[in-house]
């Protein structure tokens, strides 16, 4: 079975997190409160110890679950549909990050991968300081990756660069696949300027 983690305080969107997780969850979920929050950063030093098998990670303020989660295999992304140097990140791609510039944008606050690779991506993070989100897609870079939309869906560039996100059926958020039909994501995060859509 797979294993949710999360590592955060109590903020006022927990609430409407936990009660999306406890719908649908299908997996274990282990929860770690770090009071005050350490940053998106600092809050790898606060991954649990002893993790094995396949670790889902997300934030909690900004995210909702909308069904079952599939079994995922390997390092599983949340594509953001645009490229660094198109981004909000643009600017902040020099030095070690210059290599990003012409690579998409994967979300770090919704993930899955093997424990082991987990660790390895804290650490990583953890030795590159300057900014979670960039370590994270410099991590990547040398790391096969699934991209995957149906189960990680982040709002913020993939409502302005498409026209197939919505929201629909029981007020969740969908969208629409020629070979599938209507999809509906299982994590949706609403970062950027977006947190007022959940």
């Amino acid at each position: 079975m797979q294993t949710l983690v999360t590592i955060c305080s109590r903020t006022p969107g927990f609430a409407r997190f936990e009660k999306s997780i406890e719908e649908n969850r299908n997996f274990v979920w282990e929860k770690v409160f770090v009071n005050p929050y350490p940053g998106n950063t600092k809050r790898w030093e606060h991954l649990p110890k002893g993790l094995t098998g396949q670790i889902i990670f997300t934030d909690t303020d900004d995210v909702v679950l909308q069904g079952h989660v599939p079994e995922m295999l390997g390092i599983v992304t949340a594509p953001e549909n645009v490229l660094h140097k198109d981004s909000f990140w643009a600017d902040k791609c020099v030095g070690i990050y210059e290599p990003l510039l012409e690579k998409p944008v994967y979300n770090a606050g919704m993930m899955s991968m093997p424990a082991e690779e987990m660790y390895e991506m804290a650490d990583f993070i953890l030795k590159h300081p300057g900014n979670d989100q960039l370590s994270y897609n410099l991590w990547l870079l040398g790391k096969r990756h699934t991209p995957n939309i149906s189960i990680f869906l982040p709002l913020y560039d993939n409502i302005k660069n498409s026209e197939k996100i919505d929201t629909g059926k029981r007020g969740k958020f969908w969208f629409t696949k020629v070979e599938e039909g209507m999809v509906i994501p299982r994590f949706v995060h609403a970062n950027g300027n977006n947190k007022d859509k959940l």
